[in-house]
């Protein structure tokens, strides 16, 4: 916060302090300060320096008698005693002697205080001045926010299609086992582009460093999703038995033949948004993750999501569908294991689900008992505005941001447990987005340098630096336990752990291995124990644990420290990158025949790859 300008006193204040106060001043300092109009001409008339001593004996005879002694001994008025606690090492001095040394002493601090406290006028201006310095100016910012954009391209993907295995099971001999390369795909796989895509380019992918489940969605807007659907995550509906959809499937819901924008994947459940602004949610709602405003267990169908305001409107039986203008538009969307968070087109926050860990930026996690031996915490089940974005003082106290309630986000991501946030830009170029975390503080994932959660968005002070003044941070990438983020020069940041091994680390640090060979990162994402980066050139890295073969080095090794090249990949340029639990997503760029040429070279499945007899792959190889 900016200190408070100091006022300087000048020659003619200490002309004007030689004049009479007015009655009004006398009364009202008297009354404030605790003692007698006599004693406050007489104080006035040292002009700062104190009630007469002894060693002035033509002021003492002037002056009234002292008032009795204070309890302290030092002081004969409450003026003496501020003097003495202000100014402990400095003299009193006599009125001429203050009024000679004036001009030449502008700064001095007993004449700051002198001057502070001769006119009430002045102590009025000061404490004016003193609340200007602390008004922060208002962020003009970028709005209003549009669902993001990616480029079109082709589907690929590395990792089992078998999710009954994933977490539970390992591959063991399965994935050397050439009849079902096609399920195990340990490389990126161009992934039923002629069958069920029927060549239509993909505009974008979602998956989640907890998800076993995907949702794609082509350049027509239609929803596809294929994975585990233990919870009914793939909204398939009450008619769909499978737990597990090894092919993606169109998905229909309540937004008819509207297009969907934006798409988010959790545990066991699945958000998406259609173009008109309208969230829908399908899957697991033990803890109102699903912002349905309901405590059902699941939802087998999508079904329209709501805000606090939405439901408050509807019980006041209000038509939310015939008020435009009060609807809460949602263009953003991101999934933790069991809460989600989204942004409107204002770039405000709502969050519902698990308060757990303060998951959901509430504040609070609400945690109490619910019987001997079972906690349970203050989860929302509808989609509720959170404004409160703070930072820490000396002794760790949240303090919120004196621009709290006018801060918009542009940026979202989740974790497990914890949440990734950048704000908005602004139109005069001249902030730098600051970012924020909250929730779980495992491995020192929020990257405030302590393993500790948070309950409010809490600004990360590594980036509230000159270093990214122009290096921006434009995109927030979040693993189970891990952090990233992209900036305008293409460098990323990481912090957290992904790996079973090895330290955490502690605060965003650079991954100087990418920065220091000059590769611009133009995609990034961090899975359930992966993270891949993809350069505007056309090379991906990838580095972690891969058991399923979610790294892509084919034969190669399942894991790496360090991030390593993906061969299969090599000049493939990738729009983007998704990275899951057990699975990794692509979209590649083919839109000129270089592009075409080199998806050649990669492994292909189709459709008809999979009606072999007990899921052994039939057709071509």
């Amino acid at each position: 916060m900016p200190r408070p300008k100091k006022k300087v006193r000048t020659a003619k204040d200490a002309n004007d302090s030689n004049k009479q106060p007015s009655q009004a001043n006398v009364d009202h300092l008297s009354k404030m300060l605790g003692i007698s109009e006599e004693q406050v001409k007489a104080m006035l008339a040292a002009q700062g320096a104190g009630l007469p001593t002894a060693t002035s004996r033509a002021s003492r005879r002037s002056a009234p008698p002292p008032a009795p002694a204070a309890p302290k001994g030092k002081g004969s008025s409450a003026w003496a005693d501020f003097m003495e606690e202000e100014m402990p090492e400095q003299k009193k001095k006599s009125s001429d002697e203050s009024n000679n040394n004036a001009n030449n002493n502008a700064n001095n601090k007993t004449d700051d205080h002198a001057a502070a406290n001769t006119e009430d006028s002045t102590t009025a201006s000061n404490t004016e001045q003193a609340a200007d310095a602390t008004v922060v100016e208002t962020r003009q910012y970028i709005l209003p926010l549009e669902p993001l954009t990616y480029k079109p391209g082709v589907l690929a993907q590395t990792g089992t299609l078998d999710t009954k295995l994933t977490g539970r099971e390992k591959l063991g001999t399965a994935s050397s086992n050439p009849a079902l390369s096609h399920i195990h795909l340990d490389a990126p796989t161009v992934f039923c582009r002629e069958s069920i895509f029927q060549n239509v380019k993909i505009q974008f992918v979602a998956t989640s460093s907890t998800a076993c489940h995907n949702l794609a969605v082509d350049v027509d807007g239609v929803l596809y999703g294929w994975g585990r659907n233990e919870q009914s995550q793939l909204g398939l509906g009450p008619d769909c038995e499978e737990k597990d959809v090894m092919l993606p499937r169109k998905v229909e819901g309540p937004w008819g033949s509207g297009k969907i924008v934006a798409a988010a994947t959790g545990k066991s459940h699945s958000v998406v948004i259609d173009s008109s602004g309208t969230m829908f949610a399908a899957g697991l709602n033990k803890n109102g993750q699903l912002g349905i405003g309901q405590n059902s267990d699941h939802a087998r169908v999508f079904k329209k999501c709501g805000t606090s305001i939405d439901f408050l409107r509807g019980r006041s039986k209000q038509s939310l569908g015939n008020d435009a203008k009060n609807k809460t538009k949602f263009v953003r969307v991101a999934c933790g294991e069991n809460f989600t968070a989204a942004l409107d087109d204002e770039g405000k926050l709502w969050t519902t689900g698990s308060a757990e860990y303060g998951c959901i930026g509430s504040g609070s996690t609400g945690e109490h008992f619910v019987q001997a031996n079972k906690m349970a915490f203050a989860d929302a089940n509808r989609f509720e505005l959170r404004n409160t974005f703070v930072v820490k003082d000396a002794k760790n106290n949240p303090i919120p941001l004196q621009d709290s309630s006018d801060i918009r986000l542009a940026h979202i991501s989740c974790g497990k447990y914890h949440t990734m946030a950048i704000e908005a830009s602004t139109e005069d170029g001249k902030h730098q987005p600051r970012v924020f975390s909250w929730g779980s503080g495992n491995f020192g994932c929020l990257g405030h340098r302590v393993q500790a959660d948070e309950y409010y968005p809490r600004m990360v002070e590594s980036f509230n630096t000159n270093l990214f003044s122009t290096n921006t941070p434009v995109a927030p990438a979040c693993g189970a336990v891990c952090s990233l983020v992209q900036t305008k020069s293409g460098h990323v940041y990481y912090w957290g752990k992904h790996r079973s091994v090895g330290d955490a680390t502690m605060y965003p640090t650079l991954v100087d291995v990418l920065a220091n060979n000059s590769h611009v990162v133009s995609t990034c994402s961090a899975g359930g124990q992966t993270v891949v980066c993809s350069t505007e050139h056309g090379q991906t890295v990838s580095w972690g644990m891969g058991p399923y073969g979610e790294l892509g080095y084919g034969d190669g090794p399942k894991s790496s420290s360090k991030p390593k090249f993906i061969d299969a990949l090599d000049k493939v340029i990738v729009n983007q990158v998704c990275a899951g639990y057990g699975q990794t997503l692509f979209v590649l760029k083919d839109d000129t025949d270089e592009d075409k040429k080199v998806l050649e070279g990669l492994k292909k499945v189709e459709e008809d790859d999979y009606k072999g007899k007990n899921g052994k792959k039939k057709g071509k190889k």
